[in-house]
């Protein structure tokens, strides 16, 4: 039997042959499309819940080296000690903070330091490109924060946590600031949601990635991870 080429007299394929291939392509991509977007999503989420479940280890190994103490809020990162003051995450040698806090020796990846949602946003500092972004993630400062003698509880040893599924260690802070959540973004890597509600809050990079639908990854003392809604901010704080 003769081949299709052939019986054209060896020409190549039509014009409407090819617009019909071309939109059965198009038709694919554009059922592919949101399936890929989705499952894009979903890695990382997985990645970020990843990333903090590995802090949690990490700050359990820190207590059991140093006598069943939770690691400060003001040192699992180090601040940077020049300006901007007012966006500690962003520094011009994004390692800084990094390899200067408690956590680094047991951790030694800046890739586990930021959710991959707030990577690929490539969020500049009040648009500088010369400042990187170090951290995404932010420690519960309620539990050991220098405040605490004043905002009770105040945990600086794990054993003095009653239910240590329910306190939670670290989470994504607010990126940026959200009326009625957030008037300051992502700061200082220390988390303050019950004590200033309307200054500290969980992120809400997950999910649908709004203030209505967002998730943040939460990572717990017993080292479980949950996604919990930016409405919970002031109800994963501490057990009391």
């Amino acid at each position: 039997m003769a081949s299709m080429r052939e019986r054209r007299g060896g020409h190549g394929f039509t014009l409407v042959e090819l617009l019909v291939v071309v939109s059965i392509i198009v038709l694919l991509l554009a059922i592919l499309t949101p399936s890929l977007h989705r499952v894009k999503k979903m890695t990382y989420t997985t990645i970020c819940g990843s990333n903090t479940r590995q802090f949690a280890h990490a700050m359990n190994v820190y207590g059991t080296q140093h006598k069943n103490e939770i690691v400060s809020c003001m040192e699992w990162v180090r601040r940077c000690q020049y300006p901007p003051w007012d966006a500690w995450p962003y520094h011009k040698d994004t390692r800084t903070a990094l390899v200067n806090g408690l956590l680094w020796k047991y951790l030694q990846s800046e890739s586990v330091y930021i959710c991959p949602v707030f990577a690929s946003l490539n969020y500049p500092y009040k648009g500088n490109p010369n400042y990187g972004l170090s951290y995404t993630y932010a420690m519960n400062g309620n539990i050991n924060h220098l405040w605490g003698a004043t905002r009770k509880p105040n945990y600086i040893k794990y054993s003095d946590i009653h239910s240590p599924q329910t306190v939670f260690l670290l989470s994504e802070e607010m990126p940026w600031a959200t009326p009625g959540f957030s008037v300051a973004g992502l700061n200082d890597g220390v988390l303050l949601s019950r004590s200033f509600p309307s200054a500290d809050s969980l992120a809400y990079l997950h999910g649908e990635g709004t203030v209505d639908e967002g998730l943040s990854n939460v990572v717990f003392a017993d080292c479980h991870v949950s996604t919990r809604h930016i409405w919970e901010t002031k109800e994963v704080t501490f057990d009391d």
